[in-house]
């Protein structure tokens, strides 16, 4: 009895010797694969961040100084230089304009104002099938910095702003809008890269966010997803023979200076009556009642500066710049079309008059703030005139009075006037650019004032 209770003893011994071999064996498994796991991430994302955190707690993060304009996280990253924002911006020739080199792509800025219609022109262009459209690149960059006091970069790079946003931001501005332009995506600021308005209105940048969405629904490695979706972007961006982009935000001093840098740009001047866009602005809460006065003050003091820096460039015959009125493209969508594509030096398709027709000539309510299709783009140009009230003509009196008549809008105070549409509130031609041919003394002296601006 002995011996079998002893064997038995050992049968159920070597049993559990075994159970908890397996067990172990399980343990070493699981150790070695989440350790395989860690070393990884560890590899693929050293020095990167998720992009839900790229912005956050910026203040929090130990930054080490690396420069004047420079900082780098110490969990990694390589540095990204800049050029202080504070120095005075490069600017290209004014005499003149380059040459289109063949072969190369090219680029269209819009430059307009808040509520000018800049959107619907903007789709003017983006709707050829081989063009790059970002709508806005520069509409996060402000907020950023003045909540955070500082911008962020995929490759984890900080460029902190201590004092804040600048009063005068335009340098800021030129150069965030550069590598835009060059499809240099990896030196945007994630702020403005990650902008929810891209999934909206930009068509070409739409892709590279849900591209990483989707990526990141399958695995968590975030530098991954940006590396593999933008460089998919990179390249569609670098192949469109068109880029546009369209700002309310850029001057056109900083514009223009971006041209020596990129060939083959043009610049589209758009520019509406202020009457209208002040009245738009505050129907669509885009301003606050108390901070009107201020708000038409800065917008017309910028127009001011914009439309005369235009002149000069047109009179010293810069064929790269085309200052248009919304107006004109709301009365003669079809015709401004044809003119502005002989400008950028593309064909024009049926397929493109056909959604300007369509876009232009719909039974559509108007009660959205950036739709580029209208119910009748004419009504909708004039509505404003059967709906202000005096008392914002009387503060379009004190502060742009004087950018009326030289952009061929007829002023007046007579509500009356304004309310019979069938009378005219804007003249055909631009009185501005009435008379641009100079002599060549008198360009001389305008390139040479022009230079030192």
């Amino acid at each position: 009895m002995r011996p079998t209770r002893f064997l038995r003893n050992m049968c159920i011994f070597v049993k559990k010797m075994g159970k908890h071999k397996m067990r172990l064996k399980r343990i070493a498994i699981i150790g070695v694969t989440i350790l395989g796991v860690t070393a990884m991430v560890f590899y693929l994302t050293i020095g990167e961040l998720p992009a839900s955190m790229l912005i956050r707690n910026v203040n929090t993060w130990q930054v080490k100084d690396t420069g004047l304009t420079e900082v780098k996280l110490k969990r990694g990253g390589s540095p990204l230089q800049h050029y202080d924002a504070s120095a005075a911006p490069p600017t290209s020739l004014i005499e003149g304009d380059p040459m289109p080199i063949p072969g190369k792509p090219k680029l269209l800025l819009i430059v307009a104002y808040l509520r000018s219609g800049s959107t619907f022109t903007a789709s003017l262009f983006s709707q050829q099938p081989d063009s790059f459209y970002v709508f806005e690149p520069l509409h996060m960059v402000v907020k950023t910095v003045k909540k955070h006091m500082a911008l962020r970069y995929v490759n984890g790079t900080v460029r902190p702003f201590p004092t804040g946003i600048p009063d005068n931001p335009q340098s800021l501005f030129r150069e965030c809008m550069d590598p835009w332009l060059r499809c240099a995506f990896r030196q945007v600021d994630t702020a403005s890269l990650f902008d929810k308005f891209h999934l909206q209105f930009s068509k070409s940048i739409k892709p590279f966010l849900l591209c990483v969405k989707h990526i990141r629904s399958l695995t968590p490695l975030t530098r991954y997803a940006i590396n593999h979706c933008i460089r998919k972007t990179e390249m569609k961006c670098n192949s469109a023979n068109l880029r546009v982009i369209k700002t309310i935000r850029l001057s056109m001093e900083m514009a223009h200076s971006l041209m020596a840098e990129n060939e083959n740009m043009k610049i589209v001047h758009l520019v509406r009556d202020p009457r209208a866009m002040f009245l738009s602005q505050s129907n669509y809460k885009l301003i606050k009642d108390n901070n009107k006065t201020s708000q038409f003050e800065r917008l017309c003091s910028r127009m001011r500066d914009d439309i005369y820096f235009t002149r000069q460039l047109l009179e010293v015959g810069n064929k790269n710049v085309k200052l248009v009125r919304y107006e004109d493209i709301a009365f003669n969508p079809i015709e401004m079309t044809k003119e502005l594509y002989t400008f950028i030096g593309e064909p024009l398709t049926k397929g493109l008059l056909r959604y300007v027709a369509q876009s232009t000539s719909l039974n559509l309510k108007d009660g959205c703030a950036f739709c580029t299709r209208r119910g009748n783009s004419t009504l909708t140009a004039s509505k404003w005139r059967s709906t202000i009230h005096p008392s914002l003509l009387k503060l379009v009196d004190e502060h742009c009075k004087d950018l009326l008549q030289p952009l061929g809008y007829h002023f007046t105070e007579d509500i009356n006037y304004l309310r019979d549409t069938s009378l005219p509130i804007f003249q055909e031609h631009i009185p501005l650019l009435e008379h641009i041919n100079l002599s060549d003394s008198a360009k001389g002296v305008i390139t040479e004032t022009l230079q030192h601006v």
